[in-house]
């Protein structure tokens, strides 16, 4: 008889056999021609991203954010791969490089499956708006990645995927490399969320309904999560109308608020509270990569000034902490009708 030498080792991943091969690992960097920018400037931003692990990396999402100075004049690849769109599900039915053209927000980019090695760049060209001499204007990059049915293996270094770029107006240039930002689930929570109102405008008087959406849009489970919504004094947090929460991984969803009335802290239902102002905090656990979750509150409207506007903050948050970091919220700014 012969002499066996060696041992096979199954790699055959679509055959349901075991795959050795390292995790995959994603980079992100961003550079620009000019840092050093003045109102009606055109700047070019580089995005490049590499899978310099050892595997594929599935469903890459590539978030750049722009500061309110700046707006978008063409974007290459252009949709379906690049889009302004705000939600992921809306991009099959944007036309081919759909740009708002309004200032600030966000260009997505849906990458797909990234072998390894494989490196790419989007390319966007910017317009310089209205800026004060000296001001810094920050371009965020954030780069998520996470499993699918035909990729095997979550990435596990995250530490690389986030990067900010600093233009500067005036003569003095910013930066011309990146540095790192914190890159976590809680990170990728809070840049998800939205905070909309169903009515256009306050009516004095009127109830106003509030909707907050937020989705863990990055790779990685979160846990302990906690969304705070930060009422002004001229808003009271009448009623949940409603909290839906989809994927959550622990525990039912609650809200409460610091000064709610007797039958919401009960029974979580009924008129919220009496009280002006203060935060209504929803606790919604932890959440599984793809999470999503709906809250919508009628707010009642008192004290306004005709012509204003109002403040509405939205947090993101450990359960543990006792306030959200700056970074970790969003605000949305409702004008009050003027009086006929």
């Amino acid at each position: 008889m012969g002499t066996l030498v060696g041992v096979l080792v199954p790699v055959a991943r679509g055959m349901g056999h075991l795959d050795f091969r390292p995790a995959p690992d994603m980079t992100a960097t961003i550079s620009a021609d000019n840092t050093a920018v003045s109102k009606g400037d055109t700047v070019t931003l580089t995005v490049t991203h590499l899978n310099g692990g050892g595997s594929e990396a599935g469903a890459v999402v590539v978030d750049i954010e722009l500061p309110n100075e700046l707006k978008v004049t063409s974007v290459v690849p252009g949709t379906p791969a690049c889009s302004q769109a705000g939600k992921l599900e809306r991009f099959a039915s944007q036309e081919v490089g759909e740009i708002t053209g309004e200032w600030g927000g966000i260009m997505k980019c849906l990458l797909g499956t990234r072998k390894m090695g494989a490196q790419g760049s989007v390319i966007i060209e910017v317009e310089v708006g209205e800026v004060t001499d000296g001001a810094s204007l920050d371009i965020d990059v954030w780069l998520s990645t996470y499993q699918t049915d035909n990729v095997a293996k979550d990435e596990d270094v995250w530490a690389n995927n986030c990067m900010s770029l600093q233009l500067v107006a005036g003569s003095s240039a910013g930066s011309s490399t990146g540095r790192t930002l914190e890159c976590n689930s809680l990170a990728f929570i809070s840049r998800s969320i939205e905070v909309e109102t169903i009515e256009e405008a306050f009516t004095p008087g009127e109830p106003l309904t509030l909707v907050v959406t937020h989705e863990n849009v990055g790779g990685l489970d979160a846990e302990e999560v906690a969304i705070d919504i930060w009422l002004p004094n001229e808003l009271t947090a009448g009623k949940l109308l409603q909290f839906v929460d989809e994927r959550a991984l622990t525990g039912d969803p609650t809200c409460s608020h610091p000064n709610q009335l007797e039958e919401f802290a009960s029974e979580g239902k009924g008129r919220i509270t009496d009280t002006p102002g203060g935060a209504l905090t929803c606790i919604v656990g932890s959440r599984t990569i793809g999470a999503q979750a709906e809250i919508e509150i009628q707010a009642d409207v008192a004290n306004v000034v005709s012509g204003s506007t109002i403040n509405v903050n939205v947090c993101a948050r450990r359960e543990l902490d006792a306030r959200a970091a700056t970074s970790d919220c969003r605000m949305l700014a409702v004008p009050v009708k003027e009086s006929s």
